[in-house]
């Protein structure tokens, strides 16, 4: 089957029987870097994937996640696109039995970067956007926005608005390294505080130990993208940059772990 027809299948049995309720919360509590586990017996990609086709079958969602994250592990440390691809395309799909649009969005927007014409990747973007797309592009700024770092690894940045004129925000932010399996990420940034708004641009500028530090926002319906200057006191090879996809809509300060992709 190819990499996206048991996502199709899936999908297809899926179909009108799901009835598909608001986005799921998903910025709530500290957060704190964790290795990707999963059961016993799954020890390549391949091995992963038909252990979490299984596991899905049975409606054991919790327990398929576990197995293609482990999947998506190993085909990025064999490179393997395709197996990647696969990857990330059942874990949008055992998002979407949960009806967490904004995890499924994520892994979908993945599956997208490395095969843009996907039958199977398309076909979820379309369901989650008629469900959370027009919500995203009507929401003020605020919410969750998160940055794939690799190995199933999520920089997150969590915003709240304080005023007409002010944001409240909390960023973690990981470099992966080699070693990832035995000790998680190579590097991690954990920033919060307060960020000057105009418009829907945003301005965090660093106090006491790193007075140098400067990270610039800029907001759209979708995303954020940053960019940092100066040394804002992040672990080595660890910077806020690049682009930042919106999961949520929902304002919180603090970004919880267990409700990122």
């Amino acid at each position: 089957m190819s990499p996206g027809g048991r996502v199709l299948a899936v999908l297809s049995a899926l179909g009108a029987a799901s009835t598909l309720s608001a986005l799921a919360v998903l910025c709530a509590g500290p957060v704190r870097a964790q290795a990707a586990s999963a059961p016993s017996g799954c020890r390549s990609a391949a091995q992963c994937d038909r252990a979490g086709g299984l596991a899905l079958k049975r409606a054991q969602v919790a327990s398929a996640i576990h197995l293609f994250k482990r999947e998506a592990g190993y085909a990025e440390d064999a490179r393997d696109d395709k197996a990647s691809e696969r990857a990330y395309e059942s874990l949008a799909v055992a998002c979407l039995r949960q009806r967490d649009y904004g995890r499924a969005l994520a892994w979908t927007q993945l599956a997208l970067r490395i095969a843009p014409q996907s039958a199977a990747a398309r076909h979820i973007l379309a369901r989650i956007e008629a469900h959370i797309g027009n919500r995203r592009r009507r929401a003020p700024i605020g919410g969750t926005y998160v940055q794939y770092a690799g190995r199933t690894y999520w920089s997150s940045l969590c915003v709240s608005k304080v005023s007409g004129d002010e944001l409240r925000l909390r960023m973690l932010v990981y470099r992966i390294g080699a070693a990832w399996r035995q000790f998680g990420p190579a590097g991690y940034g954990d920033l919060s505080g307060k960020a000057a708004l105009a418009g829907d641009q945003a301005r965090y500028t660093g106090t006491g130990d790193f007075p140098s530090c400067r990270i610039e926002l800029t907001f759209s319906p979708d995303g954020a993208s940053l960019e940092q200057t100066g040394d804002c006191g992040f672990g080595y090879g660890v910077r806020a940059a690049g682009h930042f996809e919106r999961i949520d809509t929902a304002d919180g300060p603090d970004c919880g772990e267990h409700r990122l992709p």
